[in-house]
């Protein structure tokens, strides 16, 4: 069972983790209602007022492909999010959760090496109770929340546990059973499959068709000329022909 900690104010939940990593337990999970220095994907600012949910936990020592968990972290969303919304998010490669075309989530897994051995912070925001004055178009176009798309609020402490206690019961399996048990499920909400996009790689974009993902976690993409491509979400971004999805 993890244990939950809650902070009203934090730069950001990942850095707290990383800065108290040898003194929390195996599974310990840190909730904030704001973060004055959220990040994304790629360096990228996560703007973090009150009224969303700000999120991370640690897996210590996991001993297996932690290139995997962001799909993890996206499949367990997805799942609490369905819970208690009775909406289903759709992914958009590797780990943003998309409602209705706009982000409600991001993700962003994070390693360190801590007694020799290696930690993994796991670090995910919901867009959960903002209006639209959050998410002004000029600014955030391709941002929304879960109560603009289905005029509800929602209780941040309760996602916070159902997001917890599914990622806790992901990584259990995953850890027994490998990638293999989510894989299905992982492509069946993603957004991508089957859609034109835009590779953004190597300087240099490239278009393709996705046609899901490989037991590694990667995006496969066929070129026109037929050519497959595998692109780690390390090392490229993907967007929609003609937009964010």
């Amino acid at each position: 069972m993890a244990k939950i900690l809650h902070l009203p104010v934090v730069d950001s939940t990942n850095n707290y983790m990383k800065n108290q990593i040898d003194s929390l337990p195996d599974r310990t999970v840190v909730w904030a209602d704001q973060q004055t220095g959220g990040k994304g994907r790629l360096g990228r600012n996560w703007s973090s007022p009150v009224g969303n949910l700000y999120l991370s936990m640690l897996f210590r020592d996991p001993a297996c492909d932690i290139s995997l968990f962001p799909l993890l972290c996206a499949v367990a969303v997805s799942r609490a999010i369905k819970s208690q919304a009775k909406v289903t998010p759709l992914v958009k490669w590797p780990n943003d959760l998309v409602l209705n075309g706009k982000k409600i989530c991001g993700i962003l897994c994070e390693s360190v090496i801590s007694n020799a051995a290696v930690q993994v912070i796991c670090g995910i925001g919901v867009n959960l109770n903002l209006g639209k004055e959050g998410y002004p178009p000029e600014q955030l176009p391709y941002a929304t929340s879960l109560k603009i798309e289905t005029g509800t609020e929602y209780s941040i402490e309760a996602l916070a546990q159902g997001v917890s206690a599914e990622l806790e019961r992901i990584v259990n399996i995953y850890l027994k059973k490998g990638f293999a048990a989510f894989r299905e499920e992982y492509e069946s909400v993603l957004i991508n499959r089957g859609k034109t996009v835009k590779v953004l790689y190597q300087n240099q974009t490239v278009t393709a068709t996705a046609l899901g993902i490989a037991d590694n976690g990667n995006l496969l993409c066929q070129k026109e000329d037929g050519t497959v491509l595998q692109i780690n979400s390390g090392e490229a971004s993907v967007r929609g022909l003609y937009g964010y999805v």
